[in-house]
């Protein structure tokens, strides 16, 4: 499945506005970041789109829709019951012969083939970055018992409840011992198979190996980083986090009875994911998408984000910028992602920061540029005070020495002028 178009009518910020996700190239999970300011509209998005799988309870073959009393409390962003309107366009069987589309509206009733969804040809997941994980209580083995999917679209999962990953990575540690003792090798690389792809990819993420572990008196789980074996609770928040939701999709995908087989990270998956970045330093936030991209080849992913590092860390996503003015939200310019432009670049492309600088350093380097204007017109300027302000800018650091340093060559040489730092 994968979801073409999005149209919405006086919902949240939006009046009217109307998205059309086209598609990436093969191969790679397919992007599109939703960036602009608080207020422009980002979350009521994801929100919106998630309504399309929105299902309220979920059973072993069942579900149970009930819009006004939804996971998410989308129907409180409508503005009215009357006008509201969410329209999504999909196409039912993305990869084969099969175009079939469909449409799905809400409020009303037409939905989704609820079949596909239940019966493994493919899932839809929602994550905040809000959300991470924690030491818990465990059993070596303690089967769970309610359907992978159930609170499946809920941003803010509780990792406290029964869908806390840390008894499902003790489960598939305690079943791979259990094959291993027994010489079954492939029933043991089977339970080991999804915990090797969750510590790959928190490696890669991390820059280190990490391994996941039980230990007893009392039993509990940890993860070895380096020399070190820790609790979850005393890990730091970006790699709890990171854990959390990245876990939370492969327990998932791990417990559903796919239609196809193939290796579940591999399988048919919509996710929506609300500011992962949140817990991440800068440098884990330039390896986080371009390491689930790889992950997830056949997900189609929507996201929302405040970084820079984020936005330009793939290529070829889809960038939304959101824009809001006089309280109402609008989609402004829809550009491709870029790993080649540099943050300062997306921070004035796409987040509209013009100013690199913080504080009392920009406010320095705007004074010495208007000084530099007035030289190059000719105009009179304190010039004993224009070259103190370039020699203390130039020491602050190498690059601010660099556009200083260019910025006095280039009056030398136009004015014929002598100046140096």
């Amino acid at each position: 499945m994968r979801i073409r178009k999005l149209y919405l009518k006086d919902i949240g910020p939006f009046d009217e506005v109307e998205f059309e996700f086209k598609p990436q190239a093969s191969g790679k999970a397919e992007i599109h970041i939703l960036t602009g300011p608080n207020g422009s509209g980002k979350t009521t998005i994801l929100h919106a789109l998630v309504t399309i799988f929105d299902f309220v309870d979920i059973g072993e073959d069942t579900v149970i829709r009930d819009y006004f009393n939804d996971t998410n409390n989308f129907s409180k962003r409508m503005r009215s019951e009357q006008k509201s309107t969410v329209i999504i366009d999909y196409k039912k069987h993305e990869g084969t012969a099969q175009e079939e589309t469909a449409t799905f509206r809400f409020p009303s009733l037409n939905s989704i083939d609820e079949d596909q969804y239940i019966k493994g040809e493919y899932v839809a997941l929602a994550y905040s970055g809000y959300r991470t994980v924690k030491s818990s209580n465990i059993n070596a083995i303690q089967e769970i018992g309610v359907h992978p999917l159930k609170n499946a679209l809920i941003f803010d999962k509780d990792s406290s409840d029964n869908f806390a990953i840390n008894q499902w990575i003790a489960n598939n540690i305690s079943k791979r011992a259990i094959e291993r003792e027994k010489h079954n090798t492939s029933q043991a690389s089977k339970y080991a198979s999804a915990i090797v792809i969750l510590e790959k990819v928190i490696a890669e993420l991390v820059g280190y190996e990490v391994k996941f572990g039980l230990k007893t008196a009392p039993l509990s789980l940890t993860i070895t980083t380096g020399n070190a074996e820790l609790d979850f609770d005393v890990l730091p928040d970006g790699l709890r986090a990171a854990i959390s939701w990245i876990g939370d999709v492969l327990m998932r995908l791990d417990r559903i009875y796919w239609k196809e087989t193939r290796p579940i990270n591999e399988q048919s998956i919509i996710l929506f994911l609300d500011e992962i970045e949140v817990h991440l330093h800068p440098a884990w936030q330039r390896k986080v998408l371009p390491a689930v991209q790889k992950l997830f080849p056949n997900a189609q992913i929507f996201l929302t984000t405040h970084s820079p590092f984020i936005v330009n860390s793939v290529d070829g996503a889809w960038v939304y910028e959101l824009k809001v003015k006089d309280g109402k939200g609008y989609l402004g310019e829809v550009t491709k992602s870029k790993s080649s432009a540099s943050y300062r670049s997306v921070l004035r492309e796409v987040f509209d920061i013009e100013k690199p600088f913080g504080g009392e350093t920009q406010d320095e380097l705007d004074k010495f540029q208007q000084q530099r204007d007035q030289i190059l017109k000719g105009e009179e300027v304190n010039e004993k005070q224009f070259l103190q302000r370039a020699r203390k800018l130039a020491k602050q650091s190498e690059e601010l020495l660099s556009i200083i340093s260019v910025e006095i060559k280039q009056i030398n040489n136009i004015k014929g002028t002598n100046y140096e730092l």
